[in-house]
């Protein structure tokens, strides 16, 4: 997602800020630590707060199981109910237009929040905010749904969306980042929309060039995400390593990225 910065960052800032949600390392999972206050009990909270992170992971069926895990250890968790709806509603980048079999669990996940009731203003505004990507799905169109969703949670922030972003083509903005000196590896790849070759590739000229016609330079339609380890706005570059390459849900394929003991102000990373 070299392109989608600040696209990205506006849809994921709204629980990390909250959450104090941090990406590390993980003796068993890997799914990083996550500290994700709620006005559930002491027994659901761990539990809660791993669903979050297998949410974040793209984990989305395991996520549903860990929130579902949460409300046995605390049945009046409304926040449970919100990470299932969120959890349903799937990869926010994929493409397509979701069909009723697949919004309806959702729904009905926002639909027992509500019942069981938030405790907190804030619980209740994340449970709102969610309740916008199933709101009237029979009439009003999916894209009108997510623009709602995306101001209710920026709105927390006392923050305000931009639509569209870029203002430009994407494979122009591709490019000037890429000219600017922007580094970024890709680190996941929808295999339904682009080869699992790709993953691990750096996001440079070649590889734009490589990408099939279909495939959105900048990844906009969920086919690939990337980390970028270095940039003009960076104080030094992240050295990085390719490690164990992973295949989640018979679909994402996934690299590893470690940090090296080296560090390099070039940026460019071990292949």
């Amino acid at each position: 997602m070299a392109c989608r910065l600040i696209f990205a960052f506006l849809l994921a800032a709204p629980l990390v800020a909250a959450g104090q949600h941090e990406h590390g390392s993980s003796t068993s999972e890997k799914l990083g630590t996550v500290n994700f206050s709620t006005s559930c009990n002491a027994a659901a909270q761990p539990l809660f707060n791993r669903a979050v992170a297998l949410l974040h992971s793209f984990e989305f069926s395991r996520a549903v199981a860990g929130f579902n895990d949460t409300l046995k250890a605390d049945p009046s968790c409304a926040m449970a109910e919100w990470g299932i709806a969120l959890s349903r509603w799937s990869n926010p980048f994929a493409p397509g237009i979701r069909q009723a079999a697949a919004l309806t669990p959702g729904r009905a996940a926002v639909e027992r929040a509500l019942k069981i009731g938030p405790r907190t203003d804030r619980e209740r505004a994340y449970i709102d905010a969610v309740s916008q990507l199933y709101a009237n799905f029979e009439t009003v169109e999916q894209g009108t749904r997510l623009r709602a969703y995306r101001d209710a949670m920026l709105e927390r922030l006392g923050w305000r969306g931009a639509y569209p972003l870029w203002g430009d083509s994407t494979a122009r903005v591709a490019r000037t980042l890429v000219a600017r000196g922007y580094r970024a590896i890709l680190c996941c790849v929808d295999t339904t929309q682009l080869d699992a070759a790709f993953c691990g590739r750096d996001y440079d000229e070649q590889l734009l060039a490589d990408l099939p016609a279909h495939v959105d330079p900048c990844g906009e339609n969920g086919e690939f995400h990337t980390c970028v380890h270095a940039a003009p706005i960076f104080r030094k570059a992240i050295a990085l390593e390719r490690g164990e390459r992973v295949l989640r849900d018979a679909r994402f394929q996934y690299v590893d990225l470690v940090e090296s003991e080296l560090s390099s102000g070039a940026g460019h990373s071990s292949r």
